[in-house]
């Protein structure tokens, strides 16, 4: 900004600054007929002549003032004073930052969430990613026992802070308060919203497999067996966790009756599969046909077919094109191309109609593409990463 604008501004908020101080001071002289305060510039160059024609009670600065109208619901003309200083002097505007947040913060030890909640509100509005309001924030939303709020924030703090002492703060209290909020979920069984929250862990840390298998004891205590299935099958495949896993799988895998063993093909397939990098290559075929091997992949929605491959299949004119989507990827945002084929078979066991993404995909290891759960999910299928077998059982 040039220095002619920031001089008008100045002029401006100093302007309005002063008629706030005469109101103020008027408004006192009205309702208290006390001697009033004397308003004083915070580095005055004569404190021995102010202090003989005022008391420390009588005198305020211009930051003091600024804290007592903050801590009276008067944000805007408190925050005009902040600008004003902000312009003229950096250092001493974030003194008077920290005025206000310490004036907050005893707000909110005094348990006036209200007012904390207003002042946050509003300061956030100006400074969206003021780390020190936000961890305050965060700190409202612990009080009110609104933990997946309070984490969101933290999450967010550990992208803003530059600051290693930081950021292993924000860490600790993202552990601590996710591992109370859970407990305290599990003691009152409130398995929706314990889910839900661990939804939002992995969210916000994909690769925290622990969270994994935390999600996979809520569906089992909520017995809801088959949904737990997946985030152990994940889990199985990085060897800190795989014992943990099977062992979890085993339980909730129930053990079939003697006579039903003998008709068990009936409504069971085991497909063989072969390992390929800590994943699993399985056999499908495209209609009728056109066999291809695609690698297990719980967290695809959509069954992906590489451009590659489906070139060399020749098939494009006998399955149904539908549109051209964006998908998310590894590598980032692709165009990929969605076509409705007849029939997907693995086993025993297809699913009619189904749509496959064909798209451009890296070096998947001899793999022509990934077996998403559009076909997967029709099933309830297992994963035994000792003999390498996958089973499909009818829903």
């Amino acid at each position: 900004m040039k220095r002619p604008t920031i001089t008008v501004l100045s002029v401006l908020l100093l302007s309005s600054v002063a008629v706030n101080i005469w109101q103020y001071k008027h408004s006192r002289s009205v309702d208290d007929p006390k001697p009033q305060a004397k308003l004083t510039p915070s580095n005055s160059a004569h404190p021995e002549t102010s202090s003989k024609t005022a008391s420390p009670t009588e005198s305020l600065t211009i930051s003091e003032l600024a804290v007592s109208w903050f801590l009276e619901y008067r944000f805007d003309e408190a925050y005009k004073v902040y600008e004003l200083i902000e312009n003229t002097d950096a250092k001493a505007a974030e003194q008077l930052k920290a005025q206000l947040l310490v004036a907050v913060e005893n707000k909110l030890a005094n348990g006036d969430s209200e007012y904390t909640r207003s002042a946050l509100d509003y300061w956030l509005e100006q400074n969206a990613y003021d780390e020190d309001f936000l961890a305050l924030k965060a700190k409202l939303f612990v009080a009110q026992n609104q933990i997946a709020q309070a984490v969101d924030i933290y999450f967010e703090l550990t992208t803003l802070t530059t600051s290693e002492t930081r950021l292993q703060s924000y860490r600790k209290s993202i552990e601590q308060q996710a591992e109370h909020y859970i407990a305290e979920l599990v003691t009152q069984k409130n398995w929706l919203d314990a889910i839900a929250f661990l939804d939002q862990l992995i969210w916000q840390e994909p690769d925290n497999i622990e969270h994994l298998l935390t999600l996979a004891k809520i569906y089992i205590a909520a017995e809801d067996n088959e949904s737990a299935r997946i985030p152990l099958e994940t889990a199985s495949h990085f060897p800190e966790y795989e014992l943990e896993a099977h062992n979890l799988l085993a339980l909730i895998t129930p053990k079939e009756p003697e006579p039903a063993k003998a008709n068990r093909q009936l409504a069971r397939s085991e497909i063989q599969l072969q390992p390929l990098n800590n994943h699993f290559l399985v056999p499908l075929t495209i209609n009728r046909n056109s066999r291809v091997s695609l690698l297990i992949d719980t967290g695809a929605s959509l069954t992906v077919l590489s451009r590659h491959s489906f070139n060399r299949l020749n098939i494009a004119n006998r399955v149904t094109f539908l549109s051209t989507v964006q998908m998310n990827t590894a590598g980032g945002i692709a165009n990929a191309d969605i076509y409705q084929v007849d029939k997907l078979t693995v086993g025993n066991f297809s699913v009619a109609d189904a749509q496959i993404a064909v798209m451009d995909l890296g070096d998947l290891g001899g793999s022509d593409g990934l077996l998403g759960m559009n076909f997967l999910g029709q099933f309830n299928f297992q994963i035994d990463t000792e003999d390498h077998i996958l089973s499909l059982r009818k829903k």
